[in-house]
């Protein structure tokens, strides 16, 4: 009697069905190696021992692969992009520089870009031209405000809301920093962060002064408003 179905096929020993079974690996791509106040010159912190720190860090928390991405108002090619004052005031690096020292470390090779506006091909002319392994978007400013810097702040310059239709519920104004400082965490409180591998509280990952003292950036919260 002949089967009134055909039988499933068979499958290729070479071609393996349903869900990977690839084991799942942690990453960190949002790392910033140097802080974003003054007087933090490259040098200081674009070096094998601050990546050793880093790499130190992640291992013990079981982290398998690290990307760094510094903001691109931080090097002077973002010019090309955009001249606010902000971004002229810190552009001081060199990216092809900062891209081959990560390179030459073995970590992953990544930046963080703002979206400005009208832009659009100048960021893809100056990103497409380097190597990135990701890169990061972000939006840091609506217009020519910020809404993460007291200096250039965009509720000051739109004298309100940017958008009150777009935020009924005056979601957006109970984001605006406060000139009132946020307490210091305990520095036993932030060694036991470090061994944890937590996430900071500042939007991010946030390097600090520490950084340079034996202890990850990336395990800090910052008490300062700074951009991004």
């Amino acid at each position: 009697m002949r089967p009134t179905s055909r039988s499933p096929p068979r499958c290729s020993p070479d071609q393996p069905q349903g869900p990977s079974r690839l084991p799942a690996v942690l990453t960190d791509y949002h790392v910033h190696l140097r802080p974003d106040e003054p007087d933090t010159p490259p040098d200081r912190y674009f070096t094998a021992d601050n990546v050793a720190r880093y790499r130190a860090a992640a291992d013990g928390a079981a982290v398998a692969e690290l990307g760094i991405s510094e903001h691109l108002h931080r090097f002077r090619q973002a010019l090309e992009v955009w001249r606010h004052p902000f971004w002229v005031e810190t552009a001081v690096d060199d990216l092809d520089e900062y891209c081959d020292f990560l390179a030459s470390s073995g970590l992953r090779v990544g930046i963080e870009a703002d979206y400005v506006r009208g832009a659009e091909e100048a960021i893809a002319d100056l990103l497409g031209a380097r190597r990135f392994d990701y890169v990061i978007g972000s939006v840091h400013f609506v217009g020519d405000g910020a809404v993460d810097h007291l200096g250039y702040d965009v509720w000051e310059i739109e004298g309100g809301d940017p958008d009150p239709r777009a935020h009924p519920s005056d979601s957006i104004r109970r984001l605006r920093p406060s000139n009132t400082q946020i307490s210091e965490i305990p520095t036993d409180s932030m060694n036991s962060r470090a061994a944890s591998y937590a996430w900071p509280t500042c939007s991010g990952t946030c390097a600090s002064e520490e950084s340079v003292n034996g202890t990850p950036a990336s395990t800090q919260s910052s008490a300062k408003p700074r951009a991004g």
